[in-house]
């Protein structure tokens, strides 16, 4: 955060901007989802049941009401640029933009093998029962969304889940919730390693918990080094656009390759790709690193 005029109560701002968040976002999906609750089923209320439009109408309140609104009260309130204050504001340099593009790309072969090894861990059976019931839902969402015909629907599915979720999560956990947390602990790595795990944990998803965090330790890492939050933004949107493109084509029948079905990259490989990411990374930090300003 880069605040011009920094308010007198940091931490009440920050938690009565996220509360008020919480509660639109509760009484939004409240307001959406009454018409279809069924009150005389004693199993309750299955979100997955809900149709495709109310689905993807309570991911955009859950990405507008929790990620985004809670950042833009708070710069409000206390009197700071938005842009200036999650410092979105930074010039656009098409040689570190390039240097992203790779590092996005290739994070996909180095989180399947944590995924993979986070899958045959020897967890407790009650957690991968409830893992492999998350996973089914996820999958159940996941083909919903994409499952749809007409180009019209893939645009739909790159704005919300790829710009759309790339641009609400990295305003909320490295623009928002990293700076706090680094003033509360004043540990940067403290910051980096607490806004992934709750990035991570909000995705809920036992078999993603670990390669998520891993991806937002990476982006808290960048992002503590550069300052630069449009950065980030584009790796997080560019890594999730291109899983809705290459999930929209195996749907659709466009491509007989399905990544879901890709459980391991040979272990030389993904050796290969992480040493790339990782010097890109050191490379995009030492060439872009930022002059400490007020937080």
């Amino acid at each position: 955060m880069n605040l011009t005029n920094p308010p007198k109560n940091f931490s009440l701002l920050f938690w009565g901007c996220v509360a008020l968040g919480i509660m639109l976002a509760f009484t939004f999906l409240g307001l959406l989802t009454i018409p279809y609750i069924d009150f005389t089923n004693p199993k309750g209320v299955d979100p997955n049941s809900f149709p495709r439009n109310a689905q993807i109408s309570a991911q955009i309140i859950t990405m507008i009401c929790l990620f985004a609104l809670p950042p833009i009260l708070f710069a409000l309130f206390s009197k700071n640029d938005f842009l200036t204050c999650y410092n979105l504001d930074k010039k656009f340099g098409l040689n570190k933009y390039l240097l992203a593009s790779i590092i996005a790309l290739l994070l996909f072969p180095v989180i399947i093998n944590f995924q993979h090894w986070t899958m045959i861990a020897p967890l407790p059976e009650s957690l991968k029962t409830l893992a492999e019931l998350q996973q089914a839902k996820l999958d159940k969402i996941l083909e919903m969304f994409l499952n749809e015909p007409g180009l019209g629907n893939l645009g739909l599915m790159i704005l919300m889940v790829g710009i759309g979720a790339g641009l609400t999560e990295e305003l909320a956990f490295r623009g928002f919730l990293l700076p706090w947390i680094e003033r509360i602990t004043k540990s940067t790595w403290a910051a980096i390693i607490l806004s992934a795990f709750f990035f991570s944990l909000i995705h809920l998803s036992v078999y993603t918990f670990i390669p998520i965090m891993v991806v937002g330790i990476l982006l808290g890492y960048i992002y503590s080094k550069t300052r630069d939050l449009k950065l980030n933004i584009f790796i997080h949107a560019l890594y999730n656009s291109a899983q809705v493109i290459l999930n929209y084509l195996h749907e659709n029948k466009f491509i007989e390759a399905n990544l879901d079905e890709v459980k391991s990259i040979p272990i030389l490989i993904w050796i290969i790709c992480l040493s790339i990411v990782v010097f890109l990374i050191y490379k995009l930090v030492k060439d872009y690193e930022y002059l400490p300003h007020s937080s």
